[in-house]
């Protein structure tokens, strides 16, 4: 069985940004990208298997060189709180606000587990929107649209109204 394409959501003569699903892991997704692309694609970032949305990738190692320069921390996340690995997650565990779904940094309470019933069954983080830019490697920006589990998820919790907001606004590096 073939794999999925891979969604391409950018590109520049330095890099590429995927749109990752959750449920891959960011290496998969990169090998399924290089062989789609025919492209040495090298990862600039990553994302835990169940994060999804952008994920900035280098084309050879020179775009690798300028484009991990340029990244450092240029994306923005969407994620729902309840009460460089993880990171996200374990400073809102330290902070006491677990993400909805996150089984590894909180515990597997019976809120917990009715909270991974709608969102899907999966970690409610989304990275949104990334953007690079650099002399050299140009300008690399792009957003991924939050998965339909996840949206469904917003709309259960009433809190889906600034969504569209984000959408609209200027994707800044």
């Amino acid at each position: 069985m073939r794999p999925a394409p891979v969604r391409v959501l950018a590109t520049s003569p330095r890099g590429v940004v995927l749109d990752k699903p959750s449920g891959v892991r960011t290496e998969r997704l990169l090998e399924a990208a290089a062989a789609q692309l025919r492209l040495d694609l090298r990862a600039v970032s990553r994302l835990d298997k169940g994060t999804s949305g952008c994920l900035a990738v280098a084309v050879g190692e020179a775009g690798f060189q300028e484009l991990k320069a340029a990244f450092a921390g240029r994306a923005a996340y969407l994620c729902l709180v309840e009460g460089l690995q993880h990171q996200i997650r374990v400073h809102m565990k330290t902070l006491g606000h677990a993400l909805v779904g996150d089984t590894r940094y909180c515990s597997t309470s019976r809120r917990v587990q009715r909270q991974l019933g709608w969102c899907g069954g999966r970690l409610f983080l989304h990275n949104c929107q990334t953007a690079i830019e650099r002399d050299g490697v140009g300008r690399l920006a792009a957003r991924s649209r939050l998965p339909p589990e996840l949206q469904l998820a917003l709309r259960t919790a009433g809190a889906d109204a600034p969504l569209e907001e984000i959408y609209r606004s200027e994707i800044k590096p």
